[in-house]
């Protein structure tokens, strides 16, 4: 204060502010320490956000997913710069690494906030696709997609030994129950992941060629893996369109399925060489024709050779144009 003449009334010339308690305070208030703020603040969510995905409430969730729709796409787009973006990507990758196990213990039973851990996928993921593969978010991308195939069906893998056996059914995941809006976004994400394995695109594959699966969620597979070829080795993308030009359950998943599989095929080579494609895929088809065989599916057997005949029809048509 000061007294009636205007001179400061407990302070001196030179001398300091004095602080009350250690330096970590400033007049008994916390000295805030922006960073660890953040960072303590950012650990809690990531403890709070792992609670939530394996044991909910669902509302808890929800708020969750909500939060992360609007951090994590900027995150992305930012590659985390500390001078725009408020949270790191390593902090932004830690939490988006659950999200498989998220969308597994979703089910069906919450589609509103299913579709929105989908979408935000797809945005992280279509943000990091000129991303190394060591950097945060591109490695969580790839852990997520290690963990994914469950979501579409549970695949008994392949016979190692004699590959014209019939094949295990499969289970299918929680994916089919979805409403179709929401299995067009998880078809979609195959077409922005930084990296497709095998397991996925084969439970990927049963999703869609299921017999009561929505004929278009085959067309949008053969889209999505057709714009991503980069995700995967040459021969998994082929194995993949191959399936859906033969493997269909029903007839009324076929004849949408092969068309889709036998386009992306013969799309694969240029102008010039139509059948680029549909030669490394005919291994497969005759495999295909000889497992349904064998399985005594002659209705299976029929729709095989419907897509062989679809495939060649098509690059016939296209070595015509040129």
């Amino acid at each position: 204060g000061v007294d009636e003449c205007g001179t400061d009334v407990g302070a001196g010339d030179g001398d300091e502010e004095t602080r009350d308690g250690d330096d970590a305070t400033w007049d008994g208030y916390p000295n805030p320490d922006a960073a660890g703020s953040r960072a303590s603040l950012a650990l809690s969510v990531g403890a709070v956000w792992s609670e939530a995905v394996v044991n909910g409430p669902p509302e808890r969730r929800g708020a969750c997913v909500g939060l992360f729709a609007a951090v994590l796409p900027r995150v992305a787009a930012t590659r985390g710069d500390p001078g725009v973006c408020a949270v790191g990507a390593d902090v932004a990758a830690g939490w988006l690494r659950p999200y498989a196990r998220l969308l597994w213990e979703l089910k069906h039973g919450d589609p509103g906030t299913t579709s929105r851990a989908l979408r935000t996928l797809h945005a992280v993921a279509s943000r990091c696709s000129g991303d190394s593969a060591e950097s945060p978010l591109a490695a969580a991308l790839a852990a997520v997609e290690t963990e994914l195939a469950p979501f579409f069906a549970r695949v008994p893998p392949p016979s190692s030994t004699d590959q014209t056996a019939p094949r295990r059914r499969g289970k299918p995941g929680p994916f089919s129950k979805l409403p179709a809006p929401c299995q067009h976004v998880a078809i979609a994400l195959l077409g922005q992941l930084p990296c497709l394995s095998p397991t996925t695109l084969r439970a990927a594959a049963h999703a869609a060629l299921n017999e009561d699966a929505d004929p278009n969620i085959a067309v949008r597979a053969a889209e999505a893996v057709t714009c991503n070829m980069r995700a995967a080795p040459l021969a998994l993308s082929v194995s993949f369109l191959s399936a859906l030009l033969t493997g269909a359950g029903s007839w009324r998943v076929g004849r949408r399925a092969a068309p889709a599989g036998a386009r992306a095929l013969v799309g694969m080579g240029d102008s010039d060489s139509p059948w680029a494609g549909p030669c490394l895929a005919w291994p497969a088809l005759n495999l295909a024709i000889v497992r349904a065989e064998r399985a005594g599916d002659a209705e299976g057997a029929r729709r095989a050779r419907f897509g062989a005949l679809v495939l060649a029809a098509l690059a016939s048509e296209a070595r015509r144009a040129q």
